[in-house]
């Protein structure tokens, strides 16, 4: 019979969230009262981390007064709690940004713009009303993550370069890459607010959530399914012409923050 065996810390951590109180609020959470804070930046896929590594200059260091740690996940929501975890149990961050790429589902986003995600949700849970669950409600949570309150007034001050566009919303997060119409329709369906989706944001967002972490994603909109029916060539396009420029943005968060 094969054997299994956990870290000390982990298991800790688990008995941690058995016991939380799921009703407390992450978004009460403060940012500490100190201009030199740690702050975890979490991405999922390869090239994504090479080209914010690239912008940052590391995986590890300092930008303006904080100190910045740079942790790739893998793709999915799976990997994205668990790289939350694993981040958190390494580096003890102040705060955790996720930054990436996401696709705009709304006619309003346009490819390079820069979502501040103020509020992330589930597009593809369903616990049932008879639990009395919000569809993308997990029991016992909030419907909706709320994003660190100082995370995105502080987005909303950080200067636009020329042409770029900062925009506010909500994000949508499931384990599928969304290339069908009918499914994209019905997730508008479910959040008619719903500026963009990705694989991670909510669950990176829960996860901080329990453990009472200041939160924000900020992710690069690489292609418009919302707009266009050519967004798989849009985002094959994007991967092959990223640049600098796609994570600037992101790096002047960081350094102002």
């Amino acid at each position: 019979m094969k054997k299994y065996y956990f870290r000390q810390p982990y298991v800790a951590f688990f008995l941690y969230l058995c016991n939380l109180d799921k009703s407390q609020s992450g978004n009460a959470v403060r940012l500490p009262s100190t201009t030199d804070m740690k702050i975890g930046v979490i991405i999922a896929m390869d090239i994504e981390y090479r080209q914010m590594r690239d912008a940052l200059g590391g995986d590890r260091g300092r930008l303006g007064n904080n100190e910045i740690v740079l942790w790739q996940c893998g793709i999915g929501k799976v990997n994205a709690a668990v790289g939350t975890m694993r981040l958190v149990d390494t580096h003890h961050p102040e705060a955790i940004v996720s930054t990436g790429l996401a696709g705009g589902i709304d006619t309003a986003m346009r490819v390079m713009d820069v979502l501040a995600a103020t509020q992330s949700v589930y597009h593809d849970v369903d616990c049932g009303t008879g639990l009395g669950c919000d569809y993308g409600q997990v029991q016992g949570l909030p419907a909706r993550f709320d994003a660190g309150r100082q995370l995105i007034d502080h987005a909303l001050n950080v200067p636009l370069a020329e042409g770029e566009r900062l925009m506010t919303g909500l994000i949508c997060t499931g384990d599928q890459f969304i290339t069908d119409r009918e499914r994209l329709n019905d997730i508008k369906r479910h959040f008619p607010d719903g500026l963009a989706c990705d694989m991670e944001s909510a669950a990176i967002a829960q996860t901080c959530h329990l453990l009472g972490i200041p939160f924000l994603s900020l992710r690069v909109i690489s292609d418009t399914p919302g707009r266009t029916d050519n967004h798989q060539q849009q985002w094959e396009d994007f991967l092959a012409s990223m640049c600098d420029q796609s994570f600037r943005f992101v790096k002047k968060f960081l350094e102002t923050l």
